[in-house]
């Protein structure tokens, strides 16, 4: 599955048609973003992404992750609305391309910045909402592929409740892995 780029690693939506000026701008970035050259991304990127090109959302990802760095909150309202993607959907197949994260992150982040509390905090919860549907498929999913091979995985000897993991469990995890 392509996947989203969180920055600073990892591998990003790729373009379509491979195009060469969109992997060297994708190497430029990647690399101006792991050296915090924020300014440096958004001259390389602004025309590209403002003018509506919006084949690679990678591209996008870093240009807008560059101007919520340097607090530029306004500019990102200028044209992110524009940009159509997809967050997270449990019900998306496997094969459809979505949105770096780091770009829906953006998205429902920057209205609080701008003062819309509600607006951004909704986003927010919407996003939270859409990565536990698919943090719940993915284990269903890994369950089904290891219950069909009669295997038991070490993390699923103890199965622990997200909801009461804290410091003294992990803590505590930690001490008996050696006694497993």
């Amino acid at each position: 599955r392509t996947g989203g780029m969180e920055a600073g690693g990892g591998e990003g939506v790729s373009p379509r048609g491979n195009d060469a000026e969109v992997e060297g701008l994708l190497a430029a970035a990647r690399q101006d973003c792991l050296t915090g050259k924020w300014n440096e991304i958004v001259r390389k990127l602004e025309r590209r992404v403002t003018a509506g090109d919006n084949k690679c959302l990678s591209l996008a990802a870093y240009y807008y992750l560059a101007l919520f760095r340097l607090r530029r909150y306004a500019r990102i309202a200028e044209h992110i609305e524009q940009v159509r993607f997809q967050g997270p959907s449990p019900d998306r197949a496997e094969a459809e391309t979505e949105a770096p994260f780091v770009l829906q992150w953006v998205h429902a982040e920057y209205p609080i910045h701008l003062g819309d509390l509600r607006k951004g905090l909704d986003r927010l919860y919407g996003l939270l909402h859409g990565a536990q549907g698919l943090q719940q498929r993915y284990y269903e999913k890994m369950q089904s592929d290891v219950g069909s091979a009669d295997l038991v995985p070490l993390s699923d000897v103890e199965t622990v409740r997200l909801d009461l993991v804290g410091t003294l469990s992990l803590q505590q995890a930690w001490e008996r892995r050696g006694r497993v």
